[in-house]
């Protein structure tokens, strides 16, 4: 068991629980936030907050002691309201403002960006261990899974009606779903 991390939005924090013992111990990651809504961690310890008040993604490294801040480069973000990080440090950012989800793949010290899928009311998005990508479309709440409709790892498939719209302009196959929407 590690430890846990809450995005304490009403408070414009990012909290730590640490397990000692029986007992958790809580310290404050980050308090100069605006609206944080969504956090992740990757396999090294460092966390990702979504900064969605600064229209921004942070990543806070541990240091001793101490957590460094940097922002994540990426193009102009609009409410980044969810984030995942997969094994391989590549960073998903839920940007609903654009109608967009983003992919930073960390190269050399940056990042590479990808648009991995855009279509209007896209909101969370989780990475299992496998590095499956899964994404929520308000429209219609739902899971949109970009890995399990026999796509392959550079195709990316999702259920919102909008969204299939958006896949098909860019010459993807469609795509059926749990109510038969192509």
């Amino acid at each position: 068991i590690g430890n846990v991390y809450i995005a304490d939005t009403g408070n414009n924090r990012i909290l730590k629980e640490t397990l000692s013992g029986d007992t958790y111990t809580q310290s404050i990651v980050d308090s100069s936030l605006s609206d944080p809504k969504s956090i992740a961690a990757d396999s090294v310890g460092d966390v990702y907050v979504a900064d969605t008040g600064n229209n921004r993604v942070l990543e806070e490294t541990l240091s001793g002691c101490i957590y460094n801040q940097s922002t994540i480069p990426t193009s102009t973000l609009n409410l980044p309201i969810n984030i995942a990080v997969d094994a391989a440090g590549v960073i998903y950012i839920s940007d609903p403002g654009n109608n967009r989800v983003l992919k930073e793949i960390p190269a050399g010290g940056s990042y590479t960006e990808r648009v991995v899928v855009a279509g209007s009311g896209l909101s969370a998005i989780a990475v299992d261990g496998n590095g499956n990508v899964s994404a929520l479309c308000f429209q219609r709440p739902r899971k949109i899974d970009l890995a399990r409709a026999s796509w392959t790892n550079r195709d990316y498939a999702v259920t919102c009606k909008k969204c299939i719209q958006a896949m098909k302009s860019r010459n993807a196959r469609p795509i059926p779903t749990a109510d038969g929407a192509k």
